[in-house]
């Protein structure tokens, strides 16, 4: 065991000063870049919106895994002999490389940035954890406080605050309260059930979760905008889709979302306000005058977009391209941070 920390040990702590490296470079890129994309994300449809905030939230966490990858590449296809060696070309600094791994002092500057990034994901495995746990005591309990709807196809809180939601990361039950059972339209209701359907289609709890996580790699305040935007788009989406249901009647979508509202703003929250962390129903919030006004505008229509598939490959071929710069200029630095 001692013989293979001594063999690898430096190599596992330039994997993860690369990899905070990475996530760190690609922060700061999404920080500098995110006020220019955010006009072209607000001309996409809610649901694409969403799907790629989505995939911005977990950049530097996802990205920096893929380029820690990439910098690793030269050693891999050399250790699977479809590239030859060529660390003896460089013998002036550590080396990415499971045939010369490099030796690396445990007292040194890297090995402290190594013990804090390792910090960094188990903190986040942890807190995810703990969210999935609270998930499913939420789902338990809420299962034991409600019966079975049948004909809606929804489990009926007994509860006296109008709340409409999906719960549930996996595979997410619908539930309404006995108060806005009673004191919506069935046109109503069924616009609400629609919605929440939605949600439970594109796991939104689930993505929300991920996204939360993934985010803090990201500027705090560039955090707090992504997950708003996301939540925001989320609505949106689903929003869209419930009207859908309805026959394209976005009028009355908008209008259920305000009554929902004004119910909610009427409930004072006492005896009910213990059972579920707030807030709890995807129908309120500050949001609301932005996606009534989005209902009310003039729908977009069928956007012809281009085959994405050019631009993919394109993608592939920088990527490829930047394998070996990518893996000497890690080299140097960790070189730098050594001597």
């Amino acid at each position: 065991m001692n013989a293979l920390l001594n063999q690898y040990g430096g190599l596992f702590q330039a994997g993860v000063f690369a990899t905070v490296l990475f996530a760190l470079a690609i922060s700061l890129v999404c920080a500098l870049s995110y006020p220019a994309l955010q006009k072209f994300f607000d001309g996409v449809p809610p649901d694409r919106r969403a799907n790629m905030l989505f995939v911005f939230a977990m950049s530097p966490l996802l990205g920096s895994f893929a380029f820690l990858l990439l910098s690793f590449a030269p050693s891999l296809l050399a250790l699977a002999g479809l590239a030859a060696d060529h660390c003896h070309l460089h013998p002036d600094h550590p080396h990415l490389c499971l045939l010369h791994p490099p030796m690396i002092g445990r007292a040194s500057v890297l090995m402290l940035l190594s013990i804090a990034g390792c910090a960094v994901p188990l903190a986040l495995m942890a807190a995810w954890a703990y969210g999935v746990w609270r998930s499913h005591r939420l789902v338990s309990r809420l299962m034991r406080l409600s019966h079975r709807d049948e004909v809606h196809g929804v489990h009926v809180v007994a509860l006296d605050a109008p709340m409409a939601f999906a719960a549930g990361l996996r595979m997410p039950e619908l539930f309404v309260s006995r108060q806005l059972l009673a004191r919506l339209t069935p046109q109503q209701l069924a616009v609400v059930i629609a919605h929440e359907r939605a949600h439970a289609v594109r796991q939104d709890a689930l993505r929300q979760l991920l996204a939360s996580f993934g985010a803090w790699l990201h500027l705090p305040s560039l955090r707090r905008t992504l997950l708003a935007e996301m939540a925001m788009a989320a609505e949106q989406a689903c929003d869209e889709r419930a009207a859908m249901h309805t026959g394209g009647d976005r009028i009355t979508v908008a209008e259920t979302i305000i009554k929902v509202e004004k119910l909610f703003a009427q409930w004072a929250p006492i005896g009910d306000a213990a059972v579920l962390p707030m807030p709890v129903s995807h129908f309120v919030g500050s949001n609301v005058p932005c996606r009534v006004q989005a209902l009310l505008a003039l729908p977009a229509g069928p956007s012809s977009h281009s085959d994405a598939r050019p631009l993919l490959a394109l993608a592939l071929a920088g990527l490829i391209a930047l394998v070996l710069p990518l893996h000497h200029m890690t080299e140097s630095l960790l070189g730098f941070l050594v001597h």
